[in-house]
């Protein structure tokens, strides 16, 4: 009988907490209160609140999203079981095993490399860890076996369910440790796991991300103390997708404290605008297309048509090629070229991809889309996850040249470069254009300095371009007030007076 913390499972949540208003909260709160009277610190009450302060602190804390990825060259000895397993790596995990690597080897909160088997229902991984020598009868913090006991939150209160296993496990699993409650709110749902003391210890969910899909946020809770009479953790502990991404300890807590969070009048009645996209001609058969703060090209090739670019969204990408194919009708989106791997520049890729269009990005990113692209897309579906289709790639290891039309766009590998390590840069020699991602966003008005970052970025693209002699005369790159004459950048540099 295979153990594992129910809050772990790849069903987990369709929760989006950024959704989670401050008014919803209290609405929902109290109509909670209003029918569970009894039930003031209910250990439900308790996660919903949690969940809440956890979402408010975030909004106040800049994190970091990554996926995680195995390697191709991780080497094997400096690999532990628990990590291979995470990885999802089953040559990596048999390779350890056969190093005589500890299969049991326990992470902090008592969880084994089986739990993270059984969790990603990896029946192989699982297979290999029992024959490499795994305890299947370990328990991790979450409790014994016996202490099952879940239930669902629904308008008439909270209900017991006779087979929590069938709910939130996969067939291959028989037990669930720990006392689980899972609440849907507005057909979404999230988990919270109690201790036998009924404190909240876990709260997880899924969220989504136009490059990675869904994703699992998990959200601990421990150290718990009393606080004027309300039991309250001293530390909450974050992971986005297996990455830690909060971690704070809580020194004091005030129960009931007067705390007045009114959004102004005109934020509450500003209604959300709708995302448009401007088109603007950059040279002959060159335009631009811009939406809020993210601008791309569209290049006519003659027969088709070449895109610089996919950034944003699913839903900015629609809206690019609608007004693309308007701008340069009756051609295909043949290619659409990627220079990094951020997410606001690879965000609208897919939506390419599903047109039948070929990525064009640096050889070291492909595997990384491959991974990225092969998970799934249950919370957003995009036109890529509902018309699949393989994803098709040309690379680029330092240089490539793209012809048609009697147009050339010439792509260079940004060696050396802080912003990102596999970063394209992008030159259309004649007009003398010139895109790149990241690095200078050219400001509104006279001043050409950016004062939205530091100038070393700047000076290497400045490096990137003189390297390789290109005549550049207009820069129009993804973000800033572009186009903009190539001075300027010489002047955020300070190669001439601003």
């Amino acid at each position: 009988m295979f153990v594992r913390p129910i809050c772990w499972e790849k069903k987990a949540l369709l929760f989006l907490a950024n959704d989670f208003s401050l008014l919803y909260h209290l609405f929902f709160a109290y109509k909670f209160l209003r029918q569970n009277k009894s039930q003031l610190f209910s250990p439900f009450c308790v996660c919903v609140n949690l969940l809440y302060l956890v979402r408010r602190l975030r909004s106040l804390t800049r994190t970091v999203l990554v996926l995680s990825l195995a390697p191709a060259s991780v080497a094997a000895d400096s690999v532990s079981v628990v990590e291979a397993v995470k990885a999802g790596n089953l040559p990596l995990v048999q390779t350890s095993i056969k190093q005589r690597k500890d299969v049991n080897q326990p992470e902090p909160d008592g969880t084994t490399s089986l739990h993270w088997a059984v969790q990603q229902d990896r029946l192989d991984i699982v297979e290999a860890l029992i024959s490499g020598g795994a305890n299947v009868n370990t328990k991790n913090r979450y409790g014994a076996a016996d202490e099952i006991g879940c239930f669902e939150m629904r308008e008439d209160g909270i209900t017991g369910l006779a087979d929590p296993s069938g709910l939130f496990l996969s067939e291959r699993a028989a037990a669930v440790a720990g006392t689980c409650v899972t609440v849907t709110v507005e057909g979404r749902e999230f988990k919270a796991t109690l201790n036998a003391q009924n404190l909240v210890e876990r709260v997880s969910y899924l969220s989504t991300n136009d490059v990675i899909g869904d994703y699992l946020i998990d959200i601990s809770y421990s150290e718990y103390g009393d606080f004027g009479g309300i039991k309250f953790p001293r530390r909450i502990v974050q992971t986005e997708d297996g990455q830690p991404t909060l971690d704070i300890t809580i020194s004091n807590v005030l129960p009931n404290a007067a705390v007045a969070i009114d959004a102004p009048a005109n934020v509450q009645q500003a209604p959300t605008p709708a995302l448009r996209v401007a088109v603007e001609k950059l040279a002959d058969g060159v335009w631009y297309f811009t939406t809020p703060n993210a601008r791309n090209w569209a290049v006519d090739f003659g027969d088709h048509i070449v895109v610089v670019e996919g950034q944003g969204s699913d839903e900015r990408s629609l809206l690019a090629i609608e007004e693309i194919k308007k701008t340069i009708p009756n051609k295909p989106i043949r290619y659409v070229i990627n220079t990094h791997a951020h997410y606001d520049h690879a965000g609208g890729l897919r939506t390419y991809v599903a047109q039948g269009a070929t990525v064009v990005t640096h050889e070291m990113n492909k595997p990384f889309y491959e991974k990225a692209w092969s998970r799934p897309r249950t919370i957003a579906p995009d036109s890529l996850s509902k018309a699949p289709k393989p994803a098709v790639f040309e690379t680029v290891s330092d240089k490539k040249m793209m012809s048609g039309g009697g147009k050339t766009l010439e792509l260079y590998y940004m060696k050396g470069t802080s912003h990102n390590m596999y970063n394209l840069f992008v030159f259309m020699p004649g007009p003398g254009l010139a895109f790149w991602g990241d690095g200078y966003n050219p400001p509104e008005g006279n001043d050409p300095r950016d004062v939205g970052r530091t100038p070393e970025q700047a000076i290497e693209l400045y490096r990137v371009i003189t390297m390789n002699n290109l005549d550049v005369k207009t820069i129009a790159p993804a973000h800033g007030a572009g186009p903009k004459p190539f001075d300027n950048l010489k002047k955020a540099i300070g190669l001439l007076p601003p």
